[in-house]
């Protein structure tokens, strides 16, 4: 019934957020706590939830039980699954408020919007160099590298 009145009676006691069931909040409070009680036998990450270790685990499995329906690309959790989905939309809602270019993704906007302030968080250790994204600054990096030395990953 809850869920149609809006109810959100279990209040987390830390930040004041609202939720409908008690065991949602339970999973809420390990935000605060940094509680991850599931660990992954093969890597020993640790997650605060058994659905995500049953995800994560997926990574070592290559399991990819989520499929679209258009392309027929498969991905590891449902959550992906929709992500990806709306490329076959055209859908680009998500709009630069300063060159107008569109994006299907609120993350590429903000990617992308560190272009016009010149906004580069991810620094290399050796010369400096500001790059916007993580990928561009690993790649960067193993060019200060010898071949005897093992790649960043």
């Amino acid at each position: 019934m809850r869920i149609h009145t809006g109810q959100r009676p279990f209040l987390c006691s830390v930040c004041g957020r609202g939720f409908r069931q008690a065991p949602d909040l339970g999973y809420h409070m390990r935000t605060h706590t940094k509680e991850r009680p599931y660990m992954c036998n093969v890597c020993g990450k640790t997650m605060r939830m058994q659905c995500h270790l049953v995800q994560h685990l997926r990574i070592h499995t290559g399991e990819r039980p989520f499929k679209c329906m258009e392309c027929s690309k498969a991905f590891p959790s449902s959550t992906r699954l929709k992500r990806h989905a709306i490329i076959h939309t055209g859908l680009k809602p998500y709009i630069c408020e300063v060159c107008k270019k569109a994006f299907n993704r609120l993350s590429s906007l903000r990617v992308h919007a560190k272009i016009h302030t010149d906004e580069r968080p991810h620094v290399c250790s050796f010369c400096g160099k500001g790059f916007i994204q993580a990928h561009a600054l690993k790649t960067h990096m193993n060019l200060h590298y010898d071949e005897e030395i093992p790649k960043v990953q």
